[in-house]
């Protein structure tokens, strides 16, 4: 589906003629009598334009995703404490906050528009055989465009952490503090209670799901859980009412009125500041202006993948000869971003299907979608759909731990929402017909 929200305007992919004019007006009519989805008041001030060059804080939070906006919200909790968490983009836009839209959030304005490099090993169906990788550059970090699956890691990962050193890192330790932040929204006891973050479970009544049970069940595989997790099963998401519940929404905006709690956005944080090997402040670009910022107790890196390197590196913490060809004095020899792995994926086969499982879309039937969803927040826009029935599965049938997932994306055959051009465009996908793609 190809979202008319994705960078705050309206745009007339689906219809055409009349129609667009219908649904034109229909969608600026539900905009002007509802609220907007995600409005900035939900959230703190915007604390940048007070921001000057020498300001002080107890504690400087860098990115405002998952753990960015966990961070800060916990540490403010403590009212003798300054918090200051700069993020880099600004407040999320209206099509983060509505559930069906989330494969075209990549490269809009809540996105850093990342690519990956040519590789000869993967991506060779992509355009200029680069892989898109999608991180969130607003409010909330990549919890603000993510597909909102909500699932415990394994016991084994967590297990595995300890053992290698890293004491209290244990699966046993680690779910009293996971639970600690659910609220889940269904009768379901390996999940918390009364925490800040809203989650529930959505079982798609869609016929290609039902099918999809009976041939894993004749296959032998059950239903996936936390104590036999080989399966396939419904995710839990984070979504409530209809939206979506980013680390922005579920944390922060229960702080917005804290007097020790300042958010500055659109402020982007280049390096670390040090006196030896202690680190001080941060640099930050804001309104294009370089302002340094000083931390009296901490600095905590949560910007993400790639930038918490990045800015590592930039302060001269990082593999020294990779700093000495960019000029950068070497403070500390680490292999930092040495460990980042690829998530390796297949974009999947395609199937045909009987005709009553995928019933086509029809005009009208687009247009009542997205009336129901501006109106009541119910409907298959306020859903992830049945892109949230997964599995994962040991493809070595020799252990409970999981080596692939799979998940379904269901095509109609009239493709009204455009959904193969969102597929495609997800993936950065060539169009038939591209030249600057190389296929092997």
């Amino acid at each position: 589906m190809h979202s008319p929200l994705c960078d705050g305007t309206i745009k007339m992919e689906v219809f055409t003629g009349p129609q667009s004019h219908m649904f034109l007006t229909l969608i600026n009519t539900l905009f002007t009598s509802q609220a907007l989805l995600s409005p900035k008041n939900l959230f703190p001030a915007d604390f940048g334009p007070n921001l000057k060059d020498g300001d002080e804080f107890d504690f400087i939070v860098v990115g405002s995703g998952s753990a960015g906006s966990t961070v800060a919200y916990r540490l403010s909790e403590h009212q003798n404490w300054t918090v200051l968490l700069l993020e880099a983009g600004g407040y999320p836009s209206t099509a983060t906050e509505i559930p069906l839209v989330f494969f075209d959030l990549a490269k809009t304005q809540d996105d850093w528009h990342y690519d990956l490099e040519p590789s000869n090993s993967a991506c060779l169906g992509s355009r200029k055989q680069k892989c898109m990788y999608p991180r969130g550059k607003t409010l909330g970090g990549t919890s603000a465009i993510n597909g909102m699956m909500y699932i415990h890691g394994h016991r084994k990962d967590f297990d595995t952490w300890e053992d290698k050193g890293n004491v209290g890192w244990g699966y046993d330790s680690m779910i009293k503090h996971i639970k600690k932040v659910e609220d889940v929204q269904v009768e379901n006891m390996l999940f918390g209670k009364g925490g800040e973050l809203k989650i529930t479970q959505y079982r798609s009544p869609h016929p290609i799901r039902r099918a999809l049970i009976r041939a894993y069940q004749e296959v032998g595989y059950g239903e996936y859980d936390q104590e036999n997790p080989i399966g396939y099963f419904d995710s839990f998401t984070s979504i409530y009412k209809g939206t979506r519940v980013s680390a922005a929404k579920a944390f922060l905006s229960k702080a917005k009125n804290r007097k020790n709690l300042y958010v500055a956005l659109n402020a982007q944080v280049g390096r670390v500041l040090l006196e030896g090997a202690h680190v001080t402040g941060v640099e930050v670009r804001l309104n294009d202006q370089i302002l340094k910022i000083k931390s009296r107790k901490e600095v905590i890196l949560s910007a993400g993948s790639i930038n918490s390197p990045q800015i590592l590196m930039n302060s001269g913490i990082g593999p020294k000869d990779h700093l000495r060809q960019l000029g950068i004095p070497v403070v500390k020899d680490l292999e930092v971003g040495q460990n980042l792995q690829d998530h390796i994926g297949f974009t999947g086969l395609f199937y045909n299907v009987a005709d009553h499982a995928l019933l086509p879309k029809t005009s009208d039937s687009v247009l009542d979608d997205w009336y129901q969803y501006f109106r009541h927040r119910t409907g298959p826009i306020s859903q992830s759909g049945i892109q949230n029935f997964l599995s994962f599965l040991d493809t070595t049938r020799k252990s409970n731990y999981p080596t692939s997932e799979m998940y379904y994306i269901p095509l109609h055959k009239n493709d009204v929402y455009g959904g193969l051009k969102t597929y495609q465009r997800a993936f950065n996908l060539p169009d038939d017909g591209d030249t600057n793609t190389k296929r092997k």
